[in-house]
């Protein structure tokens, strides 16, 4: 767009409209370069804390988690097959006659 605005490689363009043209496009460029600048500095906002490029491990990321999700694993695994073997052998279906 500042191409075309009156100091831009296309100046010829922007001295060919009218007054009334030429403030409309000033002001929509206006516009534009304020819209630019805030998303530009909102952008930076997460770059000026240094700490940023390092975020903390969540606690299932860490060697002590993983160890404490196997064991729950298990655990439950565990479980499951006791009920199911202290179930069959109540209903006498492992016994023989």
């Amino acid at each position: 767009m500042k191409k075309f605005s009156k100091d831009g490689e296309n100046s010829a363009v922007y001295n060919g409209l009218s007054e009334t043209d030429k403030k409309t496009f000033d002001a929509l460029v206006n516009k534009l370069q304020e819209k630019v600048n805030a998303m530009e500095k909102e952008a930076n906002k997460g770059n000026q804390n240094p700490n940023n490029n390092n975020p903390e491990k969540s606690w299932y990321q860490k060697p002590w988690g993983i160890v404490g999700i196997i064991a729950v694993i298990a655990l439950v695994i565990g479980l499951v097959a006791y009920l199911i073997k202290s179930n069959s052998s109540e209903e006498g279906e492992g016994e023989s006659e």
